[in-house]
This record gives structure tokens, C-alpha cells and sequence, in this order.
């Protein structure tokens, strides 16, 4: 009688991002792994799927405290892999609809357990706007944007959720654009702007985003495990 194997799967990190978005994030960043990243070809090589890799939760989260306590859980949940990543990813929206407090608040408790957030204001598709123009209007809400910038003339028929495809050097556009416009919106030079950490001056910029941190740290995780 043969002998039974005893084969032990092996731990890998795992990159985990939970949306606000249902659909629109979702599908931009599941094709943005899939198209755009040098380390996830070497991983489909090496028959790793990419849901053991990069993880996309389903939520049903509509408020930043509870995205980040989504986040938190999972994490207290995890095997504690030393190169495990935890992102939350969510909007300022207007105020009436999610107080500055609240965002303050989410920050704090994704701070406290290194988990990363990749934020915008007023929305997500500031960012899209990023991958056409170097920079972007304030606005006071989704629909505002919506209703005055050119989106819908770069991508005719936008809306949200849509799966549409970015390519390589709209993607590049939008890295190199958003540097430009945070510095802007800061009223800093280019030369001098870093990273704003300080939650309460954050959700106070208007537009911003920093989701483009978000894409560089999937491009090193994936080709750490390439």
C-alpha cells in the first residue's frame, strides 16, 4: 500500500484590498493586476491564481470606520505573514454625507493597525480624470463631476461600474499627473510635495488622491513574489 504524502501547502502573503466601490475600483484594479504587472505574468507562470495572491473582498461597506474595521478583522484573522498588505479604498464624498470626523476617526484606527488607505476626494473617478488631463477641478460630489468635467467626453458613455480597459500609457499619464495636481492642490512645487499624513488636513484637500500609492505597492508585492 502506498505511502500517504504528507505535502504542506506553502504560505505565501497575501495582498489584501477591501473597497468602498462595489464595482467601478474592483474592476479597474482586477484588470490593472492582470494587464499591468510584470510580477503577476511570473506568477500565473508559476500557477499561483491571482485570488491567492491579491484578494478582492466583497464588502458591503458604505462607510469608512466600517471598511477599515472590515480590513482589521481580516487581519486579525490572517496567518500574520511579515509581508501580508492590508488597503482599504474609499472617497471623501460630500459633506453631508460622511462628516470630516468620521474619515478622521477611520484614519486613526487604520493607523493604529497598519492598515493602508487610498483615498480621494471628491471621488474615485478624480483619478480617472488623471489618466486624460494633468489636472482636476474641485467638486462637490460624484454627480458634480459627473455633471462638469470631460470624463464622459474621454470615455463616452462612463458610468459607474463600467469595466472599460486602461492602457499602459494612460495609466503612466495618470502617475505622472497626480503628482502634479496634489502638489497644486497644496499650493506646494512639485519638487517639494510629500505624501500629506495628517488625516484632518487630508480630508480637507479638494480634489486629491493617492491611489496611484496603492498601485505602486501592488507592482512590489507582486514582483517580490515573482
Amino acid at each position: 500500500m502506498p505511502k500517504k504524502r504528507n505535502v504542506k501547502r506553502l504560505l505565501r502573503p497575501v495582498f489584501y484590498i477591501f473597497c468602498e466601490g462595489e464595482k467601478t475600483e474592483p474592476y479597474y484594479l482586477d484588470h490593472y493586476v492582470k494587464k499591468h504587472c510584470a510580477g503577476y505574468r511570473s506568477i500565473q507562470v508559476k500557477r499561483i491564481k491571482l485570488d491567492e495572491v491579491v484578494k478582492l473582498p466583497k464588502t458591503n461597506r458604505t462607510d469608512p470606520i466600517s471598511l477599515v474595521n472590515l480590513a482589521i478583522k481580516q487581519k486579525d484573522m490572517s496567518p500574520g505573514l511579515s509581508g501580508d498588505q492590508f488597503w482599504c479604498v474609499y472617497d471623501r464624498e460630500a459633506e453631508n454625507v460622511v462628516s470630516a470626523e468620521i474619515h478622521v476617526r477611520a484614519f486613526k484606527a487604520a493607523g493604529d493597525r497598519g492598515i493602508n488607505i487610498a483615498f480621494s476626494s471628491v471621488c474615485f473617478e478624480v483619478w480617472l480624470l488623471l489618466h486624460k488631463q494633468d489636472g482636476c477641478a474641485a467638486y462637490i460630489s460624484c454627480d458634480d463631476l459627473l455633471k462638469r468635467s470631460k470624463l464622459e467626453t474621454y470615455f463616452p458613455g462612463y458610468k459607474k461600474g463600467c469595466r472599460r480597459e486602461f492602457s499602459a500609457s494612460e495609466v503612466f499619464h495618470a502617475r505622472r499627473h497626480v503628482l502634479q495636481m496634489n502638489a497644486n492642490t497644496c499650493n506646494v512645487p512639485i519638487k517639494r510635495f510629500t505624501d500629506v499624513t495628517d488625516p484632518r488636513q487630508l480630508v480637507k484637500l479638494n480634489p486629491y488622491t493617492n491611489f496611484h500609492r496603492l498601485l505602486d505597492a501592488i507592482d512590489d508585492f507582486l514582483l517580490a513574489l515573482a
